[in-house]
């Protein structure tokens, strides 16, 4: 399986990520009972492919300590903790309507599938100042990185392979360009070709395990949508799938996760 690679259409159709959406997503399958065909969004993909890679690289056992950091109320959260001993979940949460408050106050709210509630510890921190001592866990999960600035992406990177145990592994969730052209910053995400996550990782201890898959196919290529659309209808509540492909000042973008292991 390709680890730094982005999100495609066809991998929707493989077994293994049916099984792991069946475990993450039972909700959505009561619901819809041809799930995930048509209703394809990329955030499945991610989740799928982080705990894909973890099991791969064998980062993720019953002895392990992961982080998960900017994860939010994500449904992989609760996933690691049936699969590792310790699972601590880092965000900025807080009070207020409609706010992710509740994942501090009690996680069970938020969980839609089986959980061991006694391995998760949710923590209110800036993902920029992890307040844990240097070299905690066996494996970091960075979701959400396209949020960051250049400079907060830089810092991040390094607050990551801080706390990571030598030969552990860390994960990032990005938004990735994948027609060839540099990237972008827009207001509130960033978006990072091949190149640009290579200089991110330069000196902070971090190496890739495997070469970054550039592009995608060009069944991919042909669900594009026009970004500036599709946040227009995300804001009205409507979603229009496949949701995985965006373009944006001509650049083609989508999630795409990068694996990375710490070398010193």
């Amino acid at each position: 399986m390709q680890l730094n690679k982005p999100c495609e259409i066809e991998e929707w159709q493989t077994p293994e990520m049916l099984a792991t959406l069946r475990i993450l997503e039972p909700d959505i399958f009561q619901l819809y009972p041809g799930y995930p065909a048509g209703r394809e969004h990329r955030k499945s993909w991610e989740h799928h492919q982080i705990l894909a890679g973890c099991k791969q690289l064998g980062c993720v056992h019953p002895d392990a300590s992961v982080l998960v950091v900017s994860g939010g109320r994500e449904r992989v959260i609760f996933e690691l903790t049936n699969r590792a001993r310790w699972v601590f979940a880092v965000d900025r949460f807080w009070n207020g309507p409609g706010q992710p408050g509740e994942m501090l106050l009690d996680p069970a709210l938020c969980a839609a599938q089986t959980y061991n509630a006694r391995r998760l510890v949710v923590q209110n921190m800036d993902p920029l100042v992890l307040r844990f001592e240097a070299e905690s866990f066996d494996t970091v999960a960075a979701i959400g990185f396209s949020s960051h600035d250049a400079e907060s992406a830089r810092l991040a990177v390094f607050e990551v392979s801080r706390v990571l145990k030598p030969g552990g592994i860390a994960v990032l969730v990005y938004d990735m360009v994948v027609n060839g052209g540099e990237g972008l910053s827009l207001p509130g995400l960033r978006l990072y070709d091949p190149g640009a996550i290579t200089a991110l990782i330069a000196d902070s201890g971090l190496e890739l395990v495997e070469n970054i898959q550039a592009a995608v196919s060009p069944a991919t290529v042909a669900t594009v949508r026009i970004y500036a659309d599709v946040v227009q209808e995300v804001q009205r509540g409507y979603w229009h799938f496949p949701h995985i492909l965006f373009e944006e000042q001509r650049r083609l973008f989508t999630s795409a996760s990068v694996f990375l292991r710490k070398t010193r």
